[in-house]
């Protein structure tokens, strides 16, 4: 009956099919259910359950099949299906760039791009998001001007998910100027925007800028995460800023923060090879310094 299951796992699929459109249950949150919970056979069958009672025109339900073969890895089978889809929307082009996004497969990505442009109502905020996440992966600074460029014409520059989505690509490759230029421009930045530019500056070897950043995200009263403290650790690190990351560790201890043991050890390469805490008092002027300077009194 389908194929890849045997005939009484099939009865099972169309039996259960039918009983949950009797009791008027919408189709996607049936596959989502059942596919979710049977796994990868059971989306074909369930398709073929689709064709079987003339269900191909809804454009909801064929994007839940599209999204259950990406779900599945079966990229190769989820293009195909999309190419016979007999109505496609946003959600349908979207789908499948993230599942190309997924495997960081930049050319398919850039030739739906272009097709969409042609075949749709044009992209939208997801649309580019998997797009620069793709070129941010492979770090193709000339490719992702270009994209830039892209988001400027379709007035999407100034979404936030598109604005850190470039934001993080331009790190990706290195070019912490541009990355700085967009973060500067966003007039609301949320945690995970703070975080991710102090991230990218360290890994960039721009500690120094890193731990500037990060005491403007405290005088702007955002409470940082502990993937921020991390960030900021790690910028001591790289400087060998004990009393800095002394100052940090004081503020983790009075707000009552909770950093994992990786985080705390980035500490060490701040500190000299003999004296550990016990030693702190003999940098107590570093450390008020330190805490002057990070705005944590």
């Amino acid at each position: 009956m389908f194929p890849g299951l045997p005939l009484s796992e099939a009865i099972v699929v169309v039996a259960t099919w039918k009983m949950l459109f009797l009791c008027i249950i919408k189709c996607d949150a049936v596959l989502s259910l059942l596919s979710g919970a049977l796994g990868f056979g059971y989306v074909q069958a369930l398709h073929g359950c689709v064709v079987l009672h003339g269900f191909e025109s809804d454009v909801t339900l064929g994007n839940s099949l599209l999204n259950a073969y990406i779900k599945f890895g079966s990229i190769g089978e989820a293009r195909v299906f999309f190419e016979f889809m007999n109505q496609r929307d946003k959600t349908s082009w979207n789908s499948l760039m993230s599942g190309y996004a997924q495997l960081r497969n930049v050319v398919e990505i850039l030739q739906l791009f272009s097709r969409m442009k042609i075949e749709s109502t044009g992209p939208d905020h997801q649309t580019f998001g998997s797009l620069i996440a793709s070129v941010a992966a492979q770090c193709k600074l000339n490719l992702g001007r270009i994209v830039h460029g892209q988001t400027l014409r379709c007035g999407f520059d100034s979404n936030a998910h598109v604005e850190t989505a470039l934001m993080v690509m331009y790190l990706n490759c290195g070019n912490t100027d541009a990355a700085y230029r967009i973060f500067e421009g966003v007039s609301e930045k949320d945690v995970v925007l703070w975080t991710a530019m102090i991230s990218g500056l360290v890994q960039n070897n721009c500690a120094g800028k890193a731990l500037i950043v990060f005491n403007s995200m405290l005088k702007s009263r955002v409470e940082p995460s502990a993937a921020t403290i991390a960030s900021a650790l790690a910028a001591c690190a790289h400087l060998g800023a004990f009393g800095l990351g002394t100052s940090i560790h004081a503020y983790i201890l009075r707000q009552g923060l909770t950093i994992d043991i990786p985080a705390k050890t980035l500490l060490l390469p701040c500190m000299p090879s003999v004296v550990i805490w016990s030693k702190v008092v003999q940098f107590s002027r570093g450390w008020k310094k330190g805490i002057r300077f990070l705005g944590m009194q």
